[in-house]
């Protein structure tokens, strides 16, 4: 769980955790909204403010990203 991880770590295993989320909803076409605050996003202490924005930008994110391919 959560609580497992040490604290040096933590914002990096995150971090990584909730872009691999937001990414995987982003590829199957579910990312219609900012998802609910969670766990991995409060232990961010990331708000759904914050969450609205990284999900705003994301379109833009995904492009780059292919055009890089």
């Amino acid at each position: 769980g959560v609580g497992d991880i040490p604290s040096a770590f933590a914002d990096h295993v995150f971090t990584a955790a909730l872009g691999g989320a937001l990414a995987r909803a982003l590829a199957q076409g579910t990312l219609d909204g900012a998802p609910a605050p969670s766990a991995l996003s409060e232990s961010l202490n990331l708000y759904p403010d914050d969450l609205e924005h990284i999900v705003a930008t994301a379109p833009a994110i995904a492009s780059s990203v292919e055009n890089m391919a």
